[in-house]
């Protein structure tokens, strides 16, 4: 599906014009690469079973705005535990109309309260400390977190929710506080980083190894973050798609 190097964005942009205008009319939500491959698998037929989206790390609202592009009628449960972050949250889920809720919480692997590092740029927010220059401008606060799978009590998650994980090298908490959730997830939306950004942030090949332990395979690659050309334009991070093999993505795939 991901065909960065084989198409040029002038033709990506034909194959998805409403995404690209969704981009230029919400530059601060959309991410364009991501958004058309969402929207394209949606028209394949792949997310037939989606009935509910839950968004951990929602920041202020990027992957809600496109999820209720992508999903107009299913609810929407966005998690951000930053105060400023969530009061933007909560206006774009007003202003667009997003069906759904949101939650000032963290998603850990224990339920209790820790230390936040809140950064100049909000989306670097993280329980983990960065390694570059950015480190020294930090600031901490309290935040509330809980796990997935406790949630399941005081929420009414839909039966197969997509659900979303960006939290900036957090991922293998998350993942641990929602085993059970994570059986009536069809699929899995994964940020992973291929650099090391954060101190002890999750390796790609742990969270290959953790999804593995919960029966999901990688499925595909929807967006792609490079490095800058100074640095070689690597691969710095990706969003992965991963399905559930014990409910299958209704296409023949190789495990």
């Amino acid at each position: 599906m991901y065909l960065e190097h084989l198409i040029s964005p002038k033709v990506a942009i034909l194959a998805a014009p409403r995404c690209f205008m969704s981009r230029l009319i919400h530059p601060d939500l959309v991410s364009f690469g991501l958004l058309a491959n969402l929207n394209g698998l949606k028209h394949r037929g792949l997310f037939d079973d989606v009935d509910g989206v839950i968004d951990v790390g929602a920041n202020i609202g990027q992957f809600a705005f496109m999820a209720h592009f992508v999903w107009p009628h299913i609810p929407i449960y966005s998690f951000e535990p930053d105060r400023v972050c969530f009061t933007q949250l909560e206006r774009n889920f007003e202003r667009h109309t997003i069906l759904g809720s949101c939650f000032q919480i963290a998603l850990s692997d224990i339920a209790g309260h820790r230390k936040l590092f809140i950064y100049d740029n909000s989306a670097n927010n993280s329980f983990l400390k960065r390694c570059d220059s950015e480190d020294s401008k930090k600031k901490q606060t309290e935040v509330i977190t809980k796990t997935l799978d406790g949630l399941m009590e005081e929420i009414s998650f839909p039966k197969m929710p997509l659900l979303k994980i960006d939290v900036q090298g957090f991922e293998l908490s998350v993942i641990r506080g929602a085993r059970e959730l994570l059986k009536r997830c069809k699929w899995v939306i994964l940020e992973v980083s291929f650099q090391h950004s954060y101190q002890g942030n999750a390796h790609v090949a742990d969270i290959f190894q953790m999804m593995r332990d919960n029966e999901f395979s990688c499925f595909d690659i929807l967006d792609i973050l490079r490095m800058p050309k100074t640095e070689g334009e690597g691969m710095r991070e990706a969003d992965l798609l991963f399905v559930n093999d014990n409910i299958g993505s209704g296409f023949q795939s190789k495990k």
